[in-house]
């Protein structure tokens, strides 16, 4: 029963998946959750580990890491691009309530009629007598 529900994956197949993941467009959370858990049964060592992580993380964050000082280890590493990206939603969150939503424009009416003078202040005489013709 225990083998049904047992998706561990060890030695090559957690290489070759190690080699080929990606944080794509989930939190660095979730990406260092499957990351580490390749990495306990892989055999790479520390470095190649380092190296595969930041290879791994999308490009933005990674100009966000490197304008730091990147830690030699890997819990160190993790630690921070948490960190930084705990900040980052915090940010993102804090400039959605703050950005003015952007209304639709009404869209133009379909009547053909003459559009309004503004600048015209006196009558015509005959507008004028218009005025007096209805009483």
């Amino acid at each position: 029963m225990i083998k049904t529900f047992d998706q561990s994956v060890f030695g090559k197949e957690a290489s070759r998946l190690l080699a080929s993941i990606q944080q794509g467009r989930r939190s660095v959370a979730d990406y260092s959750v499957e990351f580490r858990t390749l990495a306990a049964t892989s055999e790479w060592n520390a470095e190649a580990l380092v190296a595969r992580f930041l290879e791994g993380l999308n490009d933005t964050f990674k100009d966000e890491l490197y304008a730091r000082e990147v830690p030699d280890r890997l819990d160190d590493l993790i630690s921070l691009a948490l960190r930084l990206d705990a900040r980052r939603e915090l940010r993102r969150r804090a400039r959605m309530r703050t950005e003015p939503v952007a209304s639709t424009p009404l869209a133009p009416s379909s009547d053909e009629s003459e559009p309004m003078q503004v600048d015209r202040l006196r009558l015509t005489a005959k507008e004028r007598g218009c005025f007096f013709s209805s009483v």
